[in-house]
């Protein structure tokens, strides 16, 4: 099994290629499944520059290729305000569906919320959350990560992304320990390299990113 460090670390590599510095249109893209396995998931969205006005964005729910995971709901309510920055809140429910080990059925859902402007140079944030699966004591790792570049000057949100990563754990001595604190890692490594991530972006083609994802109003 891939551990939660190594997917967290894949989990951001997919928002490097989620955001793309042009903006030309507004619909949500994604699903996009990265992973989906019995015991692991990863999937994006993604959306372009948000455009005047309040645009909502009611989707879901999405089931894994494979059965295994959901979307129950994604939400996003963007506000494109001329006056003042741009904002944008994302509100969403994510689930295992089949555990891999019988007799366990669905898992709790994990619920997680972001808002954010474009008063920043642009940033990211991360949710964690672990989850115990019934029936057999083990655990759904959860944490979902938004990430957005925005121009304060012109008060716009040009582009954000979206990635919400699982997996399926067998608690083991410190586990929760490690899992915590990997988080923690993963977030710090973020800070330290955002700086750079806008440069790598730019040179990121467009069009193989949209000819893999779906368009969602």
């Amino acid at each position: 099994m891939t551990s939660y460090r190594a997917l967290s670390k894949l989990l951001f590599a997919c928002l490097a290629f989620t955001i793309s510095p042009s903006a030309r249109s507004n619909p949500i893209l994604g699903p996009f499944w990265i992973l989906d396995t019995p015991t692991e998931a990863v999937v994006r969205f993604s959306h372009r520059e948000i455009l005047p006005g309040t645009t909502q964005h009611d989707l879901g729910p999405f089931v894994s290729p494979g059965g295994f995971w959901t979307i129950n709901s994604l939400n996003i309510t963007e506000v494109g305000a001329p006056a003042d920055f741009d904002s944008v809140l994302i509100t969403g429910a994510f689930q295992h569906l089949i555990g891999p080990h019988p007799p366990e059925g669905p898992g709790q859902v994990f619920n997680f919320r972001f808002l954010f402007d474009a008063s920043g140079g642009g940033g990211a944030r991360t949710i964690t959350q672990e989850l115990d699966h019934p029936n057999l004591g083990h655990i759904d790792a959860f944490q979902a990560t938004v990430a957005w570049t925005t121009n304060p000057a012109r008060r716009l949100v040009k582009d954000y992304g979206l990635v919400v990563a699982a997996t399926h754990v067998i608690p083991e001595p410190s586990t929760s320990i490690l899992l915590s604190t990997g988080a923690l890692c993963i977030l710090a490594h973020w800070r330290r390299k955002h700086s750079s991530l806008y440069a790598k972006l730019m040179t990121k083609d467009e069009s193989e990113v949209n000819a893999k994802e779906a368009p969602h109003y």
